[in-house]
């Protein structure tokens, strides 16, 4: 998978996860760990990763997000940057 994002905080960290909101909300990381990138002073950042499956039918979303602070694995502090639907089927 592979994805270019433009338009976000320069000089931020990001990380990238699949979500469903139903029933209730739940998030796996795409990818392999951390599942993050860096954007460049322009605010443009450039994901790459393998994925072991499709995400096709099994999850609604991906979503982007931002660590404020810097850190990947805080959690609490993220905050909801971009997201996409994910089609049924590809």
């Amino acid at each position: 998978m592979s994805i270019q994002a433009k338009g976000l905080q320069p000089g931020k960290v990001y990380t990238v996860w699949f979500v469903n909101m139903k029933p209730k909300k739940h998030e796996i990381g795409a990818g392999n760990p951390p599942y993050m990138f860096k954007t460049d002073s322009n605010g443009n950042g450039i994901y790459e990763t393998q994925l072991s499956e499709l995400p096709f039918g099994k999850w609604d979303m991906l979503m982007i997000v931002l660590h404020p602070n810097g850190d990947p694995t805080d959690m609490k502090n993220m905050v909801g940057a971009l997201s996409a639907k994910i089609p049924e089927n590809r």
